[in-house]
């Protein structure tokens, strides 16, 4: 070979040396362009659990806890003030796994054994609790009762990204692959398994490890080389996580899931900053949760000193949430369901206080700092919008996804789509008591929020741009915005197969919201009552003229026999004092059992009317009196389904009943004191929900024939349930 050949060659392979290197250099920048991505996910933590204000203005508990370090996201990002999530912690982090919603993954409660419910569904004393997913999620299709998906990390693993657990898993159930958080896409772990909470934050307890916490299921695993130290659990994990990013490959873009055990039962004091809440005022209760608030904030600042010490922050894109409301119904300081105020109730409730979480992104270069973000959103929107963020575009899941990216939203590129829907759905029982923590589903389009729970089928509507503590039930005004939500939450639920309950007492599942709407309250009964200016006279003989002008229900039948009532006739009046009625009865053969101690008992073995009275829309708790043809009274409060206390009584200076009988039959009459419904709250504007009802008894008082002014969703005679109620409308 000449040397000017020589030379040619040298100079090809030089070149394609130089192109090679500029190949793989290109290949390097493009994969390291890609964002270092951190999520901060919060157990337990409330709207109001900071000094960051999410509402209009800020609160007295903003002013309690100090949190600097989020304080400064929400100064250099975005803040959020209508983020969801679902009402308790499993739903929503198999919802940030998999980008579904918990209606379609059906993990609807909190997942810790195998194959096993919960005791409080199983021993839910009126409805059957279908069997959820109580696995959790799964890589492995053949695992029963468990949601198969392909995870957010295994996603981002799959794309070159370094992905670090820290914390809290709580993804799948003990002995089930995503009990590990390896086995979902995490190339590290650090303290994550199957339990939801530490058996101890101290390290001295060896955070739950030590003998004496025995079988414990809640024994922090991997934190050994912290054991008998003086450290608080937050504090061990952020120690673990940064060394994790420390020991990383920093060629390649790195996901941490920061997800904190805090601020979850048991309420521990973080010794470094509780006394100072203490000198603040706080009860001890609220001093030990104040300070595990603070070192989760301390944890945050700790990363992302991290962040600025290694010059990466300016690459490193930062989410913040929480899992679910703040807890508020036991193991807090105070007075209960109050913590999350404005926003009613808290952890396990679909009420605001339940659903609606802190939330702050910190994106460089992409959002403004100090912007806020006042459209809402959803725990499963986390998935497709962290994978967009990490610029990946096509992917191969099994699962349908419900969450939609929010990432043009929030860089003004494209506005959210108008009137979204969003959708909850719990036919559980949760192990906490409060109000909205009953089975139930619910959406929310625009500003308006429909509850319907299942129980006793009741539905509330709330405008939350002009209520958001959710204290007006607007049901009865805008039925037809009602009926509309019902139709499309109805829509989406047939759609995902979502799981409904099945009520024990009658062997049927929950209706569907629509079809429940369209029993008990489209085509629910009402009654007008004429207001009159001048007291009744009540003295058994319904010969006071001023019934005339009453309006007149004759309606009543028997629901469960093929043939005629005799003749009930019932008139209603008021005036600002009393609320006046009189049933007219046919009767024949009226009997008057005289054979028990009291008039009380005897009362409900005889020929008798009855009124049934129910707070609001709901039965929790409604009022029976029962009134026989000798003016004795059976009084008695009750809660659905049929937990009677007998031994009430309506006090009986507000109250008066008189009656009379002949040949033909019999007349109740009676008059209940305005103040009384006021004070057991049964005038819902100017509606009282009323059931009107007679027992007529044949065979010598062997046999009983129920009567009804309106026909109950029952197959055998009942009217202790919902639809058997009808509407008495106060004229103005």
């Amino acid at each position: 070979m000449s040397s000017l050949q020589c030379s040619r060659v040298c100079f090809v392979l030089c070149a394609f040396l130089l192109l090679l290197s500029c190949q793989t250099r290109d290949l390097i920048q493009e994969e390291t362009d890609r964002p270092n991505i951190i999520l901060f996910l919060v157990d337990d933590m409330g709207w109001q659990d900071t000094s960051v204000p999410f509402w209009k203005e800020t609160t007295k508990y903003n002013r309690r806890y100090r949190t600097p370090n989020m304080e400064r996201l929400a100064a250099e990002g975005m803040k959020f003030t209508q983020a969801y999530a679902t009402p308790v912690c499993s739903p929503s982090r198999i919802s940030l796994m998999t980008g579904m919603n918990a209606a379609r993954h059906r993990v609807t409660n909190w997942t810790l054994d195998k194959n096993q419910m919960k005791t409080p569904e199983i021993n839910h004393p009126d409805l059957q609790i279908p069997m959820w997913n109580v696995n959790g999620m799964t890589p492995d299709s053949t695992i029963e009762h468990a949601a198969y998906a392909k995870s957010q990390p295994q996603v981002l693993k799959e794309e070159g990204y370094h992905t670090i657990h820290a914390g809290k898993a709580h993804l799948g159930a003990k002995s089930t692959p995503a009990e590990n958080p390896l086995n979902i896409g995490f190339n590290v772990n650090i303290a994550g398994h199957a339990a939801g909470a530490p058996a101890s934050y101290l390290g001295e307890d060896h955070f739950g490890n030590k003998a004496s916490f025995k079988s414990s299921p809640w024994k922090v695993p991997g934190l050994d080389k912290y054991h008998g130290e003086d450290v608080f659990l937050t504090e061990a994990i952020t120690q673990e996580a940064i060394r994790a990013l420390d020991e990383r490959d920093t060629t390649t873009p790195f996901f941490l899931y920061m997800s904190y055990y805090g601020v979850h039962t048991p309420i521990m004091a973080d010794r470094r900053y509780y006394q100072s809440y203490l000198d603040q005022g706080l009860d001890t209760i609220e001093a030990r949760y104040a300070s595990m608030v603070q070192a989760m904030d301390k944890s945050v600042g700790d990363v992302l000193g991290y962040l600025d010490q290694h010059k990466i922050a300016e690459e490193t894109i930062i989410l913040f949430m929480s899992d679910n409301g703040g807890l508020s119904a036991h193991a807090r300081g105070g007075v209960a369901h109050t913590h999350n105020e404005p926003l009613r109730s808290g952890k396990g409730s679909i009420y605001e206080g339940g659903i609606r979480e802190p939330m702050i992104i910190r994106w460089p270069g992409q959002l403004a700092a100090g912007s806020v973000y006042d459209d809402y959103l959803i725990i499963e929107d986390f998935y497709p919008s962290v994978l967009e963020m990490a610029g990946i575009k096509h992917i191969d899941v099994p699962q349908v996804m419900d969450g939609l990216s929010f990432v043009s939203h929030i860089k003004a590129v494209t506005a959210p789509p108008a009137e979204r829907s969003l959708y909850w759905h719990y036919p559980n029982k949760w192990g906490g008591t409060c109000p909205g923590c009953d089975s139930f589903s619910a959406i929310r389009q625009g500003d308006w929020k429909l509850i319907y729970f299942h129980l006793d089928q009741r539905f509330e509507l709330y405008d939350l741009k002009e209520d958001i503590s959710e204290q007006s039930n607007l049901i009865s005004i805008y039925p037809s915005q009602a009926e509309s939500l019902a139709a499309d939450l109805t829509e989406y639920l047939v759609i995902v197969d979502a799981q409904m309950p099945t009520y024990k007492f009658k062997q049927q599942a929950v209706p569907w919201p629509a079809d429940s709407w369209k029993s008990y309250h489209k085509m629910t009964k009402e009654y007008t009552v004429k207001k009159v200016s001048k007291a009744l006279d009540i003295n058994g003989e319904g010969d006071d003229p001023q019934w005339e002008g009453a309006t007149i229900l004759r309606d009543f039948s028997y629901p469960w026999r093929d043939e005629d009532a005799p003749s009930t006739v019932f008139r209603a009046l008021y005036d600002e004092a009393y609320l006046y009625f009189i049933y007219h009865v046919q009767d024949d053969e009226i009997h008057v059992e005289q054979s028990y101690d009291t008039d009380k008992l005897n009362a409900v073995y005889s020929d008798r009317v009855e009124i049934f009275l129910k707070k609001s829309d709901a039965m929790d708790p409604y009022y029976s009196l029962e009134m026989d043809a000798s003016s004795r009274l059976y009084d008695s409060k009750g809660k659905f389904y049929r937990e009677i206390d007998g031994d009430w009584r309506y006090p009986a200076d507000e109250i008066t009943i008189k009656s009379s009988m002949d040949d033909e039959g019999y007349i109740v009459e009676g008059k209940i004191s305005m103040r009384s419904l006021r004070e057991f709250d049964l005038i819902d504007g100017q509606v009282i929900h009323a059931g009107l009802y007679r027992g007529n008894y044949v065979n010598g008082g062997r046999d009983t024939k129920w009567i009804s002014w309106i026909m109950p969703d029952a197959e055998q005679p009942d009217f202790h349930i919902p639809s058997s109620f009808g509407r008495l409308i106060l004229e103005p």
